[in-house]
């Protein structure tokens, strides 16, 4: 009997990245993301006359990050790799904020169709409401190599809203070119024979 605080929490569930609760003030996924997330906190009163019905609603505490590539894949590519500069993996139920602001990496398989765009998701908790955070998008060949790299400076995130990134991610800008046929010919030589 006394006072408690409820803390619930509703996850995607993974094997590959499961969810560790260890108190009211601290989990975290303990593989290589983070996945969608809900929290809720209440005080609860408990006593020896009364029954306790407790009814809470859960809000998302996680943001989201969504990569939309402009331009086909190529089928070099099997992965993208998003490097956060800072947010994290591992939050406070009770908060719904991040625990830890040192960012991650994500790195999530591409399975677009050659010559398709493709779309790669990221899920992240964030020190505070909302974060602007720099986040390097790589492409990947199938031995983890780079093909492409792209750093986008502050980002802005906010909890429970979408964040996209659009742009050419299988296409370098950088080496397109033009190239002109000179058709005309030089002075003619006239040889008498």
């Amino acid at each position: 009997m006394g006072t408690y605080t409820m803390v619930a929490v509703a996850y995607y569930n993974s094997d590959a990245s499961p969810l560790e609760l260890t108190s009211p003030t601290a989990a975290a996924f303990t593989g290589s993301r983070a996945y969608e997330t809900f929290a809720a906190t209440q005080a609860v009163n408990v006593n020896n006359t009364e029954a306790v019905d407790i009814s809470a609603t859960l809000s998302r505490i996680v943001s989201k990050l969504q990569v939309v590539s402009t331009d086909g894949k190529t089928a070099d590519v099997t992965n993208v790799r998003m490097t956060f500069s800072a947010g994290g993996k591992s939050f406070n139920p009770t908060s719904g904020l991040a625990t830890v602001n040192t960012g991650f990496v994500n790195t999530v398989g591409n399975s677009a169709a050659v010559g398709n765009t493709s779309t790669s998701l990221s899920f992240l908790f964030l020190a505070t409401d909302e974060q602007d955070i720099d986040v390097t998008i790589e492409t990947l060949d199938a031995d983890g190599n780079t093909l492409f790299s792209k750093t986008i400076e502050d980002v802005p995130f906010k909890r429970n809203r979408v964040t996209k990134l659009t742009g050419a991610m299988y296409t370098n800008d950088a080496l397109a070119g033009a190239f002109q046929v000179n058709t005309a010919w030089l002075t003619e030589e006239n040889v008498a024979f």
